[in-house]
């Protein structure tokens, strides 16, 4: 039994047994002071969401798939990704991920840990893999796109092979806060200043519920396999709100649709 075939056999990585991956890889990232806690890798709370995402997919196919992660930018899930030994491919519009101060240096690392780049618009140009992959993930995308993204999406059931895995990841517009404060006239988006006053707009166009992920990925032809939710958007919040989701984030998760993340996994028909 060669070393390869060992490795794919061995069960995949617990969630702890990720984050403690990701971490010392977070650690080399750039300074990003300022910047959301879910997207500053020096944060924990962005260590939990990128290890979660990554156990959703190689629980379910191996830690030595063949992973395409589409609109990942700079994160750090394509790189923990390949550090558990999956071929990592990250497909991105990185023309303006290049102008960050720190972009230079996250790509160095992907280039060190071996993720593979592709620079697509997929929107505009679709996504144009030259092979068949063991799985597609897409992770808080689809909500930032100003046009629809079905034709895309059915380029990603084209590429998966038979019983290839589709992740699908988003905020939840309707998660429980919703539909406690939007009567009180509480539940915009994005703020009035991050729409007008930004000559490019990168916010929240149509957030999903979980309904649309369904709605998606039947129209993908591909075959529902679990619905999760999770709370992380929610434990970024300020002050109380965070403390709150941090203590009802066990409980929510048994009811995604009140959580403040939602996913689906579905398979490609065999």
């Amino acid at each position: 039994m060669t070393s390869d075939t060992a490795a794919a056999r061995k069960p995949a990585p617990t969630l702890p047994a990720i984050r403690d991956v990701l971490r010392p890889i977070a650690a080399r990232y750039p300074a990003m002071q300022g910047r959301n806690l879910l997207d500053d890798p020096a944060n924990d709370l962005y260590v939990q969401r990128t290890a979660f995402d990554i156990d959703a997919v190689i629980s379910r196919i191996g830690r030595r798939a063949t992973v395409v992660d589409i609109g990942g930018g700079l994160g750090l899930f394509s790189l923990g990704l390949a550090q558990l030994g999956a071929r990592s491919i990250l497909v991105d519009d990185f023309a303006w991920l290049r102008q960050q101060t720190f972009g230079s240096s996250v790509f160095g690392l992907f280039e060190e840990y071996g993720v593979e780049t592709i620079e697509r618009d997929v929107i505009a140009d679709g996504l144009d893999l030259p092979e068949r992959v063991d799985a597609v993930t897409n992770f808080h995308f689809m909500e930032h796109v100003h046009n629809s993204p079905k034709k895309l999406f059915h380029e990603v059931a084209q590429s998966l092979a038979p019983n290839g895995l589709f992740v699908l990841g988003g905020p939840n517009a309707v998660n429980l806060r919703k539909r406690i404060t939007v009567p009180f006239g509480k539940g915009k988006w994005s703020s009035m200043e991050t729409w007008y006053e930004s000559p490019v707009f990168r916010g929240h166009v149509r957030e999903p519920d979980v309904a649309d992920l369904r709605y998606i990925t039947r129209d993908m032809g591909l075959t529902d396999e679990a619905v999760l939710g999770a709370n992380f958007l929610g434990q970024s919040s300020a002050g109380a709100k965070a403390v709150l989701a941090r203590r009802l984030d066990p409980i929510l998760r048994l009811r995604p649709t009140l959580c403040s993340d939602i996913y689906i996994v579905a398979r490609k028909p065999a």
